[in-house]
């Protein structure tokens, strides 16, 4: 797991329960309220899943999993490894870069250092890549909508205004301002 996530939920957490604790008087129960829970839960998840398709909500787990354990390779490595591979293929040719694919651990460079193995044109390289590129963000669309629809489900709107509300003075007149 990342760490900055993992310390920033540890001190959310902490801090929410001591909150919790301290106005409860010790009585955390009064937080709790199995009504609320059904009716939060379960009413989010039944239109999130209303609003979304089934095969974007399957998405979500391996979304989760991406989010919360960071597997991908750090810039600073990713450069080194291209700054690596340039050079042994400047002095030993690209074919030389055969045994190294297997030991690259980004998918997408590897695919993209394969196919200039390949000998694949380069315009060709990047087309696919892009292409790559652009069905990884429509993955992220999906988690992204998924979030998105969570936070508007489960959310309370805020307090209305006074001033602004308005209720009915009687039958057939206007609502007056408060």
């Amino acid at each position: 797991m990342n760490k900055a996530s993992l310390i920033g939920m540890l001190i959310g957490f902490g801090a929410m329960g001591f909150v919790f604790f301290e106005v409860s008087h010790r009585h955390l129960m009064m937080f709790f309220s199995l009504e609320g829970v059904l009716m939060v839960g379960f009413g989010s998840a039944s239109v999130t899943f209303m609003a979304m398709p089934i095969d974007r909500m399957m998405q979500v787990p391996g979304c989760m999993k991406r989010i919360l354990f960071d597997s991908g390779m750090k810039p600073i490595h990713v450069i080194e490894t291209i700054h690596l591979l340039s050079e042994k293929a400047r002095r030993e040719g690209i074919l030389a870069l055969e045994g190294e694919v297997s030991k690259i651990k980004d998918r997408f460079l590897g695919a993209g250092l394969k196919m200039a193995i390949d000998g694949v044109e380069p315009a060709n390289i990047e087309q696919t890549l892009r292409m790559e590129v652009m069905a990884m963000t429509e993955r992220h669309k999906a988690g992204k909508k998924f979030f998105d629809l969570i936070k508007v489900y489960v959310t309370c709107p805020p307090n209305p205004d006074p001033a602004t509300m308005r209720v009915p003075t009687g039958r057939g007149s206007a609502p007056e301002t408060l």
